[in-house]
């Protein structure tokens, strides 16, 4: 912090943990004064504590806030009452009040206060004014509660008002697209979305905040056992209310305290002693979305796309990780524990459960919009179809054939996919292998397409001299759409689907048979969706759900048992990364004509662009289907659904973090998905040498044990 005063403005809607972080707040600010203390060179004043509608209506927030400066004997400290609703009136309310009714968890038997006296008459939103006008440049912003006050302030005085500012702290929103209130949405940023929205969009200078995945992270994880038997134990005023509150309104079973707005005050005020890693990123806030209204959302393309939503500059420094170790130290000197002393600390700057496949032959549908991913998918599934034919081999107890390539528009169009698949083939000399071609359009027709053509025109990189190859001969007659059906009904519970491209083929025959079709059908196995509001093709959506929303909405909706789902963010997770230079070295090398064609391919793609890690996406969710206890590490169950509406958001993954906390259209439905949220990296290589069918690569020793093991 600068070496003058500085001014704090704290805007809250005083719930449990809106609380403890004014106890935080004050004790440093009392702290700072004494001259001969580490903080004396970083004095600051609470100016004003300005309350607002959020845990509990605005006049009990306000009223709080007495309570809690009564038992603190801070009275002195002036409080503003602020705004009674969001900017946008709405019906809408969470799905119940969980600090009670009055914040406090309505535990009664509070200190008296003199509300008519201690409340200024002044609007808190024109006291964050006058503030910043008294003192220019030295007013930091603590803004704890839903941006409502702060938003009204900006939409009044627009940038007289944030050129005076100082710096900005913020708790709320979320950056993994986990919610607290909804599915999706952090309960401050979904009670206001609009007033989270202007903020974001109007700060001159980027602002600190703290998501709310941060404040449930690991690292943040403070035992609520030591929370009453540490803590709990003191015999303040302050201690001993907020033991009432706490113990009502803290569900059973809870075995953190979630303290987010202390968390904050202690970011804002010991920076190196909390705060790990900072991400700086431009965000927004979704306000269309059915399933997503109040989610922040962050540009991940970073300027790589300029458009409405995207290439905006940085207006949040996001507090991606935090340091346990001082927490307890910190929050113990706040409550006041006898004995405890900040003065070093500032003198330095799854479980899971293995079940084998059946034992009969499975069949497999591999649905694809072939680009360059797309072919080393299909290039080990095939190889592997092939080893599992073989009586000696490891896999011949689990064999399989795939019975039929679908095609689909995606990478390119659906004639483009097809003429892939064929030329794929021939390479591998593998035409014995059915192509049906499959959906032109997505389910609801559409100007949308993505920003560039990322596989080239024609999903190879258009690189030519491609094999010839007589389409009017080899691709089927039937519809891929037709053919999924038929086989299924031959094989009932023996079909499984890798679906790896826009899941239109595979909803448009759940839309013509329903539950015909869903009776029938095997595993499946889905790449694309994300599960952290992480894009690839815009900020929020990944490729093949943003391609046909509504098919993967349907999908997702209607299937009978959970899929096996392979998001975006698990393919560029560190554990997935395989250096493009050893595609390039190792891999590059063979003179197959698949590997050839693949190297033109690849190097016409991927180079231009700057790439350092080869992006194996399809290849990675086929490795993990034919070898899930040699590549799958972790598994994790939720109900996930398709956010339709969104303007930023269309096309999300939106995952049910409540876990039928709350029960509605979009929460408490069964699970849907067992998504691969981890991998492991140290067979893959392995995998894909072999699949390459590089010299001396082997798989019979991986293969010795718990072949072909699904996670349940």
């Amino acid at each position: 912090m600068e070496k003058s005063e500085r001014y704090v403005v704290y805007d809250c809607d005083i719930g449990i943990d809106d609380a403890w972080a004014l106890k935080l707040l004050l004790r440093a600010e009392e702290y700072s004064q004494v001259l001969s203390s580490p903080l004396a060179a970083q004095k600051f004043k609470v100016r004003a504590i300005t309350c607002v509608r959020g845990n509990a209506e605005v006049d009990d927030t306000a009223r709080n806030a007495l309570r809690l400066l009564t038992t603190l004997k801070r009275l002195d400290v002036p409080v503003y009452k602020g705004s009674k609703e969001p900017i946008v009136p709405t019906s809408w309310k969470p799905h119940f009040a969980f600090h009670g009714k009055d914040g406090l968890g309505d535990v009664g038997d509070y200190p008296v206060v003199d509300e008519q006296a201690l409340i200024s008459q002044e609007h808190a939103v024109l006291a964050m004014y006058r503030l910043v006008c008294e003192h220019p440049g030295q007013v930091d912003f603590l803004l704890v509660g839903p941006l409502t006050n702060f938003a009204m302030c900006i939409n009044l005085y627009g940038d007289t008002f944030l050129s005076k500012i100082g710096k900005v702290y913020i708790m709320g929103g979320n950056i993994y697209g986990k919610g607290n209130v909804t599915k999706s949405a952090e309960f401050n940023f979904r009670m206001d979305p609009e007033a989270a929205y202007i903020v974001l969009e109007r700060l001159k200078s980027p602002a600190f905040i703290l998501p709310w995945e941060i404040c449930i992270s690991e690292q943040a994880n403070i035992a609520l056992d030591w929370r009453w038997q540490v803590l709990g134990a003191l015999q303040t005023d302050f201690v001993k209310l907020m033991n009432r509150a706490e113990r009502k309104i803290i569900p059973r079973g809870c075995v953190n305290w979630l303290p987010c707005d202390l968390l904050l005050v202690t970011a804002y005020l010991f920076p190196s002693k909390v705060i790990s890693q900072i991400s700086e990123f431009y965000a927004s806030v979704e306000l269309n979305g059915a399933q997503t209204r109040g989610q922040m959302v962050l540009d991940h393309k970073k300027g790589k796309l300029v458009d409405d939503f995207h290439g905006k500059p940085v207006n949040l420094k996001i507090i991606q990780k935090a340091q346990t170790e001082h927490l307890k130290l910190i929050i113990s000197w706040a409550a006041e524990l006898p004995d405890v002393g900040i003065e070093k600390l500032l003198s330095k700057e799854i479980y899971i459960s293995l079940i084998s496949m059946e034992k009969s032959e499975r069949y497999v549908v591999y649905d694809c919009d072939i680009g360059i991913d797309d072919a080393w998918a299909l290039k080990l599934l095939l190889r592997a179809e092939e080893y599992s034919q073989v009586l000696s081999s490891p896999l011949a107890e689990e064999k399989f054939k795939v019975k039929a390539i679908t095609c689909v528009r995606g990478n390119a169009e659906v004639n483009d996919t097809a003429r892939n698949a064929l030329r794929l083939l021939t390479t591998l000399k593998r035409l014995d292998v059915p192509v049906y071609k499959g959906s032109k359009e997505p389910i609801v027709p559409t100007s949308w397409k993505p920003h560039f053509d990322f596989h080239g025109k024609d999903g190879l990189g258009d690189v030519g001299d491609y094999p010839v190859v007589d389409e009017q001969a080899l691709i089927s007659q039937e519809h891929a759409v037709l053919a999924m059906y038929r086989l299924v009904c031959e094989h009932p519970g023996q079909v499984d689907f890798l679906l790896v491209g826009p899941l239109t083929n595979f909803a448009m025959c759940i839309n013509l048979y329903g539950d015909a079709f869903l009776s029938k059908i095997g595993k499946v196995y889905i790449m694309g969706g994300n599960i952290y509001g992480k894009g690839n093709v815009t900020k929020s959506a990944e490729f093949n759900f943003r391609l046909d929303p509504e098919a993967a909405y349907i999908v997702l909706e209607r299937l009978k048992s959970p899929a096996f789902i392979l998001p975006w963010e698990t393919c560029i997770s560190e554990q997935a990364n395989i250096a493009l230079d050893w595609r390039w070295q190792v891999l590059g090398a063979l003179q197959t004509d698949f590997v050839k064609l693949m190297n033109r391919a690849e190097r016409k793609i991927l180079i231009p662009r700057g790439f350092v890690n080869w992006l194996t996406c399809d290849l990675l969710l086929v490795a993990a289907y034919l070898f899930p206890s040699k590549v799958i590490s972790q598994i994790s169950e939720f109900y996930a659904s398709v956010e339709l509406n969104g303007a930023q958001t269309r096309g999300q993954m939106v995952l049910d973090h409540k876990k039928g906390k709350i029960v509605d259209d979009f929460h408490g439905k069964p699970v849907n998905l067992k998504i691969i949220q981890k991998v492991q990296a140290e067979h893959l290589k392995l995998i894909y040498s072999w699949a390459a069918e590089l010299p001396d690569a082997s798989i019979d020793k991986l293969l010795t044990k718990e072949i072909y093991i699904s996670l349940m």
